[in-house]
């Protein structure tokens, strides 16, 4: 029995040792389990940041060409307003200055000139009246009351008939390039 006692603290040992053995082969088998998870949502994550920066960039390259492609279209648009604008600043200011003309000279009506003048900036007028008037407002100033009702009774008497004088204008200017 001494000799089983005396085993006793070695049998203990050994099943301690083989306790602690088995434990550190689950917690190495635990270990590799994490380790794999760990590696695989890694992976996981990195394949989405892949794919998430793959599409970043395809959408970058597209809305840098959009970017240009608007660029482009709004430069454009700005050189045809500007044309516009510039095109309609030298009709009102023909058409003025053929009024003012007119006002202080002897004629009793418009010349073929005054006519072609005011016609081709009130031609384009989205509202005749409306532009019609705006030439009274910017020609008062250089006249007197005289000449600023003779300008202006013409001028009424033009717009009321102006699709005549369109014609007419169009059909001298048409002959005008034949000859």
């Amino acid at each position: 029995m001494q000799t089983q006692v005396a085993q006793l603290p070695i049998l203990a040992e050994q099943k301690a040792i083989a306790i602690i053995e088995k434990k550190e082969a689950q917690h190495e088998v635990e270990k590799q389990k994490i380790r794999k998870q760990h590696t695989d949502e890694l992976n996981a994550i990195q394949a989405k940041y892949n794919e998430l920066s793959k599409t970043y960039r395809n959408l970058e390259s597209t809305s840098n060409s959009r970017i240009e492609r608007l660029e482009f279209e709004k430069a454009d648009l700005l050189a045809r307003i500007k044309a516009m604008l510039e095109m309609l600043e030298r009709r009102l200011r023909e058409a003025i200055t053929a009024l003012i003309e007119f006002s202080r000279s002897v004629f009793k009506e418009f010349t073929m000139s005054h006519r072609e003048k005011i016609t081709e900036y009130l031609a384009d007028a989205p509202n005749v009246q409306d532009a019609a008037h705006t030439l009274k407002v910017f020609t008062r100033p250089h006249l007197d009351n005289r000449q600023f009702k003779k300008g202006s009774k013409e001028l009424d008497r033009l717009t009321s008939n102006l699709p005549s004088v369109m014609e007419e204008v169009n059909r001298r200017q048409s002959r005008g390039f034949r000859l």
